[in-house]
């Protein structure tokens, strides 16, 4: 809104269909295309899928961020969006995968409880420090989230990489251990 010059019911409503139309179809299609995979034996796919989302949405927002035209930076910043709405499920799936039974509702707590903390609580304020002291004030706004989006991402693309053996070799085992247990009360 600042940089490209939207009123807040514009970009409100532009926003209001990206997230309601395109996010939810694309959270969908990313429970699909891990529910696929996973019945392929991919025991990392929610993994992979958030992976995936990753890469791909670092240059859509990157380029969203810093493009001076209005109509590329609203398609750019879409399509990012989209993108990341793929792994809106994941993470939590991923971690109800992961979790013994009895400390599913603990770890997803504590799960909401960080990425709320520190996305929620210090995404806008470290947005907010660098926009004023690095770029210049308000209008450095865009420069700032590019700037974040260029080092998170990347970052989460690495840590994200080396997750998939741990969380592949764990689904599996909890996956045999959950069957061995079934097939033994079923006897």
């Amino acid at each position: 809104m600042r940089i490209q010059g939207y009123s807040p019911a514009a970009f409100g409503l532009i926003y209001g269909l990206v997230i309601g139309v395109g996010g939810t179809a694309s959270l969908v299609l990313g429970g699909l295309w891990s529910d696929s995979l996973w019945k392929r034996g991919r025991f990392d796919a929610a993994m992979r899928i958030i992976l995936f989302s990753v890469i791909v949405q670092a240059p859509l927002l990157i380029a969203a961020f810093l493009s001076h035209d209005r109509l590329s930076s609203i398609a750019l910043f879409s399509a990012g969006v989209i993108v990341l709405c793929l792994n809106g499920g994941l993470l939590g799936a991923t971690l109800q995968v992961l979790s013994p039974e009895p400390m599913r509702g603990r770890i997803f707590a504590i799960y909401v409880i960080l990425a709320n903390v520190v996305g929620a609580g210090l995404g806008p304020w470290i947005t907010g420090m660098m926009t004023q002291y690095l770029f210049g004030g308000p209008m450095g706004l865009g420069y700032a989230l590019a700037t974040l989006a260029a080092v998170t991402l990347p970052a989460a693309a690495v840590i994200l990489s080396l997750a998939l053996g741990p969380v592949r070799r764990t689904a599996q085992r909890l996956r045999d251990a959950t069957a061995l247990d079934q097939a033994t009360i079923s006897h």
